[in-house]
């Protein structure tokens, strides 16, 4: 969340604390945010979201609202699940190396376990952007929302 912020402040955006969402890493979580926040008042024209199933979820809320993805609003993932590449449209999100990071995990916690002297290790494992049909231009002109009531 810092390193988007940080990003974000780099290019001059400022997002104030009541534009995050916060809601449950699953595609209920991600419809229920998405509603949530236009119930708010939010008109996000992107939305980056945590897992790629909360992701599916907003895809889901902003085309029972009305919303074209990415014509009015463009939707970002994070894991690259197998899923992601067939919704509709397909998601952009940021692949994570997730067999990796398991298995740095345990090799991580052994270690620690081994040798209780031993401070914990961080490790950075690789990134990248997997740009896909969920995401496009910020619209000219941002569209009305109807309030969606559950």
């Amino acid at each position: 969340m810092r390193g988007y912020v940080m990003a974000l402040a780099d290019k001059g955006i400022e997002l104030p604390p009541h534009a995050f969402v916060v809601g449950p890493a699953s595609i209920e979580g991600g419809i229920a945010a998405m509603r949530r926040a236009t119930e708010d008042g939010l008109r996000p024209t992107g939305v980056l979201v945590m897992s790629d199933a909360m992701a599916i979820g907003v895809l889901r809320a902003a085309r029972e609202m009305g919303l074209r993805v990415p014509e009015d609003v463009s939707v970002v993932g994070f894991d690259d699940i197998d899923i992601s590449q067939h919704t509709n449209p397909p998601l952009t999100t940021v692949h994570q190396p997730i067999r990796q990071k398991g298995e740095s995990a345990v090799r991580l916690l052994l270690s620690v376990v081994e040798r209780r002297d031993q401070r914990p290790e961080h490790i950075r494992l690789e990134t990248r952007l997997i740009v896909r049909g969920s995401t496009g231009p910020a619209p000219r002109r941002r569209q009305e929302v109807n309030r969606v009531r559950s």
